[in-house]
């Protein structure tokens, strides 16, 4: 997940989608982002107001563990 600060934007790559499971990897990495604020002195971003992107992606094969997205 690319967290876009100036767009107030999560985007989210995934190269083996799976429907099953899309949700709660979804909420999974928003619940670690707020985590990674918790010790921290800066005020973190409201993380519940960003938007969430979801780009099309070329998607690997269904057993493959070959993941790579390259992001510029």
């Amino acid at each position: 997940m690319i967290v876009h600060i100036q767009d107030n934007e999560l985007i989210y790559l995934d190269s083996l989608k799976c429907k099953e499971v899309h949700d709660a990897w979804v909420k999974q990495m928003t619940d670690m982002d707020r985590k990674f604020y918790l010790n921290e002195v800066v005020v973190p971003p409201a993380i519940d107001t960003f938007g969430l992107e979801e780009p099309p992606i070329s998607q690997q094969c269904s057993m493959s563990k070959d993941c790579g997205i390259w992001v510029a």
